[in-house]
């Protein structure tokens, strides 16, 4: 999934719990082909605090909207923005049968905030 990467620096990891900011925070690592946002926020870390269908604030894009960590793309309504665990162990913004990037306006390396 990430062979588009090939020869690029890229960086997963750094995304953590704060603390002081009460939230998730990290950057967009990676698109997939599909237009999912791929965070480095680490999905095991994540899922500690967050539970399946709970709504958190996510801050992305100087924007924060109300979205639900789901157990796949098929627990989220078509057309909604929603979080998934990814395959990668990362957690992923995505849009339900749309593309995250271009449906929220995302942009690579931009900092990604999620308040449970």
């Amino acid at each position: 999934p990430f062979e588009a990467c090939v020869g690029l620096e890229v960086d997963f990891q750094g995304g953590r719990w704060d603390r002081r900011a009460g939230a998730f925070v990290g950057r967009i690592v990676y698109f997939d082909r599909f237009g999912n946002a791929i965070t480095n926020v680490p999905a095991e870390a994540f899922s500690e605090r967050v539970a399946f269908d709970q709504a958190v604030a996510l801050e992305v894009g100087g924007r924060t909207r109300s979205v639900k960590l789901r157990k796949s793309y098929g627990y989220a309504e078509p057309g909604e923005p929603c979080l998934i665990l990814g395959s990668h162990e990362l957690v992923e913004i995505s849009v339900r049968e749309g593309s995250a990037r271009e449906a929220l306006g995302l942009k690579l390396n931009e900092p990604v905030a999620i308040r449970p």
